[in-house]
C-alpha cells in the first residue's frame, strides 16, 4: 500500500512542477490539462485509501466474530 501511494505522491508533485512551469510560460491550456491530470490522481489516491482502510476494518470484523 504505501509504496502505491508513494508513487500517487510522487505524480502529484511531478504534475503540480509542471503546472507551476507552464503557467510560467504562459500556456495555460496545457497548465489545465496537467492540473486534470494531478486532480484525477489525487482522487485515485483518495479512492485507494478508503478502499484500504474499508478492508483493514472489514479484516478487524471477520476476526472479531471469529473469536465469538
Amino acid at each position: 500500500m504505501n509504496q502505491f501511494i508513494m508513487f500517487l505522491d510522487e505524480q502529484l508533485e511531478i504534475y503540480r512542477r509542471q503546472e507551476q512551469e507552464l503557467l510560467a510560460e504562459d500556456c495555460k491550456d496545457d497548465a489545465n490539462f496537467i492540473k486534470i491530470k494531478a486532480n484525477v490522481c489525487g482522487i485515485c489516491k483518495t479512492l485507494y485509501q478508503v478502499a484500504c482502510k474499508k478492508e483493514e476494518e472489514a479484516l478487524i470484523a471477520s476476526e472479531y466474530t471469529r473469536l465469538l
